[in-house]
């Protein structure tokens, strides 16, 4: 009788786990998974790194203090490219804080884009690699101890996440009835695969009403809570809305430091401000004399423009408040704006 092997072996199948693989940029900096965490200064030459630049150190920029980078990551293996040449320095690596190898950036002429470390398999999860300067080098390299990175390719296998938080980038408005501002949700984890939509809802629509775009209308006097959740989850975030009644006009400024810029972002903050800190404003700095004093003076209207408006002085004092007798000073338009949105729209009161 003729026997086959599979009648002698019990049945089985072979399953080949997908593997995956991520290209992160030496740009993409910060805290979050799969971002670099950096030391050192940012170059750039398009048509040599991936993305266009890379970042890089010697030891005119660090000084006696040995640098670091970092990064943490999910996956079992990571791979770290930038260039070598004659002026490298070397340095140790680490993952999950045990010394995992070295990189020597030393190289007899310069080579972009080359492998600079690559790990043994990991088990597949959350590590941190951290790359950091010994101060060392090889017996050939010069003495400018220059290190970098472009970029790393982070490898694994292929997961999905559940998204399990949801963060609204406001948690209190105040409006005016008739004024309209948009709701913006970061998702997190950033590497999450699985989000489900999200429902926004508002405890009282007839005080301030939201859309399936987090799109909020202040209607009527009062307050209503506009909550953002994870369908089909208990996930969520929630922004209080507070809102007036519109006043038929309203007239109010600013004086500040010259650096702040009125962004349309500031807007509703400038709002609040109006009603927080009514009266006079003030900007002060020290002037001596032929001297120059720039500041920046914000107006704000509705309901209709306001021609010719006027600046004047009333006094100068000197430090202990006393005015000074010859006020020869003058005042000098540097720039009229009548309206500023960055190509965005600034919802005001809306007639009704």
């Amino acid at each position: 009788m003729l026997m086959t092997a599979s009648a002698l072996m019990p049945s089985a199948r072979i399953w080949a786990e997908e593997r995956t693989s991520l290209i992160i940029n030496d740009a993409d900096v910060g805290d979050d998974i799969n971002q670099f965490h950096f030391w050192v200064h940012e170059g750039g030459y398009p048509s040599l790194f991936e993305g266009g630049d890379e970042h890089w150190t010697t030891k005119k920029q660090f000084g006696d203090t040995l640098p670091s980078f970092s990064m943490t990551f999910l996956g079992d293996k990571i791979t770290l490219y930038g260039h070598r040449t004659n002026e490298g320095c070397k340095a140790d690596v680490f993952i999950d804080g045990e010394k995992a190898g070295e990189i020597d950036y030393y190289r007899n002429g310069r080579l972009n884009k080359d492998k600079l470390f690559e790990s043994e398999l990991l088990e597949e999860g959350e590590h941190t690699i951290q790359v950091v300067l010994t101060g060392e080098r090889s017996e050939s390299a010069g003495t400018t101890l220059e290190a970098a990175v472009d970029y790393a390719v982070v490898e694994g296998t292929r997961r999905e996440f559940d998204a399990t938080s949801i963060t609204l980038d406001r948690h209190s408005l105040s409006l005016e009835e008739g004024m309209q501002v948009d709701l913006h949700t970061a998702i997190g984890p950033s590497y999450a695969t699985r989000i489900p939509e999200v429902v926004f809802e508002s405890s009282d629509p007839a005080v301030a009403s939201v859309d399936e775009e987090g799109h909020v209308k202040a209607l009527s006097a009062g307050e209503a809570t506009i909550t953002a959740t994870l369908e089909g989850t208990q996930i969520s975030d929630a922004c209080t809305v507070s809102v007036r009644e519109a006043h038929a006009e309203l007239f109010y400024s600013t004086i500040s430091d010259e650096n702040y810029h009125g962004y349309p972002s500031r807007y509703l903050d400038s709002v609040e401000d109006l009603y927080n800190e009514p009266g006079e404003h003030e900007e002060q700095d020290v002037m001596w004399k032929n001297d120059v004093f720039s500041s920046r003076i914000d107006f704000y209207t509705k309901g209709e423009a306001i021609e010719d408006a006027a600046l004047k002085i009333d006094s100068i004092t000197d430090a202990s408040g006393k005015e000074a007798d010859d006020l020869s000073a003058s005042l000098t338009w540097m720039h009229d704006v009548t309206s500023h949105s960055d190509n965005q729209q600034i919802f005001d009161v809306i007639t009704h």
